[in-house]
C-alpha cells in the first residue's frame, strides 16, 4: 500500500510538470498617476486567482507591471524637469511598494522600459510586417495625448475652455489635436470577420457576458485600420520601429503605445521560459486570464486578439473586465476630494478584512461602492461573528480540554448532512473560481460556514463537555474539519487568516495544498494544537457615528434642480416609439440610470453613445411608452428646431454637480423628487446667451472646469 502511495505521488508530480502553468495577468499600469483603488482591486483579483490555483497544487505565473512609454509620460517628465526613465522609475517603485504593503505575491513585475520587452515588441512588429499586416501611409485625424488614442469625427465635440472653443474626446472629455503625418498602420479592418467568428465560438470569452455583447456590436459596425507608429520627433520616449523593417522612411518612427503595451503579456511568458528552472517545462502562453478594468476592454478584446491572430499566436483564454469603485455612492475624483488610500484602510481595518470586503462587495457586472459603514458591517458580522466564532469554538480550551484534534466516533444523520455539505463545498467553489467568480465563491463558502455555526449551536458542545465526552469528540472533529476546509478555501482571499486557521488547528504543511486535501477526514485524530493561545482572527470595530440630519426646505429657484454630469454608456432605439432613445447613463451612482429622451430624430446613436451630458436627476420616474425614465438629458434647441446635447466643459467628471452663481447652496432635498408643475415652471427660464453659455435667467450653469456652452446661441434649453 505504501508503494502505491509513493507511485501515486510520483505520477501526480509528473502530471504537474507536464501541465501548462496557470497564467494570470493584470494590465500594466500607466505611470501617469500613483496607485489607487482601481489598480489595487484589479491586482487583488489576479492575486486571489493565482493563490487559488496554487492551493490546488498547480504551477502558477502571476504578472503585473507598469506601462511607461508615450507622449503623455514624456510631457509629464518634462514638466518635472527629469528624464522619462527617471520619472518612470519613481512611479514604478510606488506601485511595487503599494503591492508589497497589501501582500500581493506576483511572480514577475514587467516594465515596458525593460530591454527584454523592447526586443519582443520589435519581434512582434517584424512578424506582423512579414505577414503583410503593417503598411506605411499618410494618417490624419484627431489624436488624444491623454488617452493615447485616435478619435473619429463622431468621437469628438467642441466645448468652451478659458474663453476659447476647443475639441475634446466625447468619451473622456480630454483635449484632442489634429495631426497629419506619415505613419504605419495595422490592418485591423482585415480581422473584423475573424473576430466576430471567434466571439460566436467563444461566448464566454469575456466576463461578464454583456461586455462581450457590447464588443461584438462595436466590431460588427466595422473596424478602421489602426495607427501603430508616431514619428520620433513627436514622441521620443517609445520603442523604435526595427531597423530591419522593409519600409524606409525619411524620419525615424516609434511604435504606438498600445502595440507596445499589450505585447507585455507575451514578453513576460517568454522571459519566464528563458529562466533555467523553466527551460524544459511547458510554456505558460496563452494567458488563462487577463484581469482588467472595463475602460480598457476595447484594446484587450479587439486590438490584442487581432495582433495575435495576425502573428498566428493563440489567444488568451479569458478576459475579466470589472467595474469601477465609488465611495459612499459617489464617483471617486479629485474634484470631490473623496479618494481613499487602500493602504490606510488596511491599517485601520486589517489587510484580510479589506481584501474580503473588496472581493465580496463588488460584482464584475456593476461598480463597487466603498463605505466605512459597510466595511464595518461585513467585518463585524461575517468575519468576527461568523468566521471568528466557529474558529473560537474549534480551539476553545474550555470545550476542547485536550487541546488536540479528537478521534471521532460514529456519525449521526445530522453529522452526515453537515459532512456532505462540507465535502461538496470545494467542488462548488471550484466551479465559481474557474470562472473567476470570486464574489459568489465567497457567498457559497459562507453559506456552509453559517450552517456549521448553526449545527454546532444545536449540538451544544459546551453541554457535551460535561455530560458526554465521546459524543463531544465527534462533534468537535466535524467542526474542526469543516473549519480546516473553509480556512483553506478562504486563504486565497485572506491569506493571513487562512494561515492562522491552519496553524491554530495544528495542520501540518503537507496538508495545506492540493485537491486531495480539500475533503473531509484528512486531518488525523490526535493531532495536537500549538501550545500558544490561538489569535483572534478579526477584532470588531465600532460603527462610525452618522452626522446629524439637517432639515432643508426646497428652494424656489434653479438650485432646486439636482443637475449632474453624466456619461451615456449605451443607447438604443425605443421598442415602439421611433422618436425616442433609451439610454444607460453613468451619473457616479451605484448603478447607471435609464433615461428616455426624444432625440432619435435629431441625433444619431453614434453621436449619443459615449457623450458627456448634463442630467436633471431629481425628477419623478416617468413612463414613456412603456419605458421607465429616471432623469432628463438637457439639450439646446435653435430657432429652426435643431437640437444638440448640452455638454459639460472639458475636464468635467461624472457625478459632478452643476452650480448657478451667484445663487448659492443646494435647494434640493436628498431622496425627494420635484413636482411636475414646478419642473415646468423652472425649465421655462433655461436658455443660452449670445455667447452660447447655458443660463437659468442670469445664472450661468457652472462646473469646476468652467461654464457649460452650446454651439447654439440665444437658444432654448430643455
Amino acid at each position: 500500500q505504501s508503494g502505491l502511495l509513493i507511485l501515486h505521488k510520483i505520477l501526480r508530480r509528473s502530471l504537474r510538470i507536464m501541465a501548462k502553468p496557470f497564467y494570470v495577468t493584470t494590465p500594466i499600469y500607466y505611470v501617469n498617476a500613483q496607485p489607487h483603488i482601481g489598480h489595487i482591486y484589479t491586482t487583488l483579483i489576479a492575486d486571489t486567482l493565482a493563490r487559488y490555483h496554487k492551493l490546488l497544487g498547480e504551477d502558477v505565473f502571476f504578472v503585473t507591471g507598469t506601462d511607461e512609454h508615450g507622449q503623455k509620460i514624456e510631457r509629464a517628465a518634462e514638466a518635472k524637469g527629469v528624464e522619462p526613465k527617471t520619472f518612470c522609475d519613481g512611479i514604478s517603485k510606488e506601485f511595487k511598494d503599494a503591492f508589497e504593503s497589501l501582500g500581493m505575491e506576483y511572480d514577475y513585475f514587467i516594465r515596458t522600459s525593460d530591454d527584454s520587452h523592447q526586443e519582443q515588441v520589435q519581434k512582434m512588429w517584424m512578424e506582423l510586417e512579414s505577414k503583410g499586416y503593417i503598411e506605411l501611409g499618410k494618417h490624419e485625424g484627431w489624436y488624444c495625448v491623454s488617452d493615447e488614442n485616435f478619435c473619429t469625427e463622431l468621437q469628438v465635440m467642441e466645448v468652451e475652455k478659458d474663453g476659447k472653443m476647443i475639441k475634446v474626446s466625447r468619451e473622456s472629455g480630454h483635449p484632442v489635436e489634429w495631426i497629419e503625418e506619415e505613419n504605419f498602420k495595422f490592418k485591423l479592418s482585415a480581422f473584423q470577420d475573424r473576430l466576430l467568428e471567434f466571439f460566436r465560438e467563444n461566448p464566454n470569452w469575456i466576463t461578464p457576458a454583456f461586455r462581450q455583447r457590447e464588443i461584438e456590436q462595436f466590431v460588427s459596425k466595422g473596424l478602421l485600420d489602426l495607427s501603430v507608429s508616431r514619428k520620433k520627433k513627436i514622441c521620443k520616449w517609445a520603442i523604435p520601429v526595427p531597423k530591419e523593417s522593409k519600409f524606409k522612411t525619411e524620419e525615424e518612427h516609434c511604435i504606438y503605445v498600445w502595440l507596445d503595451a499589450l505585447t507585455n503579456y507575451r514578453t513576460a511568458s517568454i522571459v519566464r521560459q528563458t529562466q533555467p528552472e523553466y527551460k524544459d517545462k511547458v510554456h505558460c502562453w496563452p494567458a488563462d486570464f487577463h484581469v482588467i478594468g472595463k475602460d480598457i476592454l476595447k484594446f484587450h478584446a479587439i486590438y490584442w486578439p487581432a495582433f495575435l491572430m495576425a502573428a498566428d499566436l493563440p489567444l488568451p483564454k479569458r478576459i475579466v473586465a470589472h467595474g469601477w469603485w465609488t465611495k459612499d455612492g459617489m464617483k471617486i475624483s479629485k474634484s470631490l476630494g473623496n479618494a481613499f488610500d487602500p493602504v490606510e484602510k488596511a491599517n485601520e481595518f486589517g489587510l484580510d478584512a479589506l481584501k474580503y470586503f473588496l472581493l465580496r462587495e463588488s460584482s464584475f457586472s456593476d461598480d463597487g461602492d466603498y463605505s466605512d459603514k459597510n466595511m464595518i458591517m461585513r467585518l463585524n458580522g461575517e468575519l468576527a461573528d461568523n468566521l471568528g466564532n466557529l474558529m473560537l469554538r474549534c480551539v476553545s480550551r474550555t470545550i476542547n480540554k485536550d487541546a488536540k484534534v479528537p478521534t471521532p466516533g460514529a456519525y449521526t444523520e445530522e453529522d452526515q448532512a453537515l459532512i456532505n455539505a462540507i465535502n461538496d463545498l470545494p467542488g462548488i467553489v471550484d466551479q465559481k473560481m474557474q470562472d473567476a467568480d470570486i464574489q459568489n465563491a465567497l457567498v457559497k463558502i459562507f453559506e456552509v460556514l453559517i450552517k456549521c455555526n448553526h449545527d454546532v449551536t444545536a449540538m451544544e458542545p459546551w453541554v457535551l463537555a460535561k455530560k458526554d465526552t465521546d459524543r463531544l469528540k465527534t462533534v468537535l472533529y466535524v467542526m474542526i474539519e469543516g473549519m480546516r476546509i473553509i480556512g483553506l478555501l478562504l486563504a486565497p482571499v485572506m491569506p493571513l487568516a487562512g494561515a492562522a486557521i491552519q496553524d491554530s488547528l495544528g495542520v501540518p504543511a503537507n496538508l495545506r495544498q492540493g485537491k486531495e486535501n480539500l475533503k473531509f477526514g484528512v486531518l488525523p485524530g490526535e493531532t495536537p494544537f500549538p501550545e500558544k493561545e490561538p489569535p483572534v482572527l478579526f477584532a470588531k470595530k465600532l460603527k462610525p457615528k452618522e452626522a446629524p440630519k439637517v432639515v432643508k426646505k426646497e428652494a424656489s429657484d434653479v438650485t432646486a434642480f439636482d443637475i449632474r454630469v453624466g456619461k451615456i454608456l449605451s443607447v438604443k432605439k425605443h421598442d415602439t416609439a421611433e422618436t425616442l432613445y433609451v439610454e444607460s447613463v453613468d451619473l457616479g451612482e451605484e448603478k447607471p440610470r435609464q433615461i428616455v429622451s426624444g432625440l432619435a430624430k435629431h441625433l444619431t446613436e453614434e453621436q449619443m453613445n459615449g457623450a458627456m451630458v448634463l442630467v436633471i436627476c431629481n425628477l419623478a420616474t416617468a413612463n414613456l411608452k412603456g419605458a421607465a425614465s429616471d432623469g432628463m438629458v438637457l439639450c439646446a434647441v435653435d430657432a429652426d428646431g435643431k437640437m444638440e446635447i448640452l455638454s459639460p466643459p472639458a475636464g468635467s467628471e461624472v457625478g459632478q454637480q452643476v452650480t448657478f452663481p451667484p445663487l448659492e447652496g443646494v435647494g434640493w432635498i436628498e431622496g425627494q423628487t420635484l413636482a411636475a408643475r414646478k419642473v415646468q415652471k423652472l425649465l421655462k427660464e433655461f436658455k443660452t446667451d449670445a455667447d452660447g453659455v447655458a443660463c437659468w435667467k442670469d445664472s450661468k450653469l457652472t462646473l469646476p472646469s468652467g461654464v457649460c456652452v452650446s454651439t447654439f446661441k440665444n437658444a432654448v434649453v430643455k
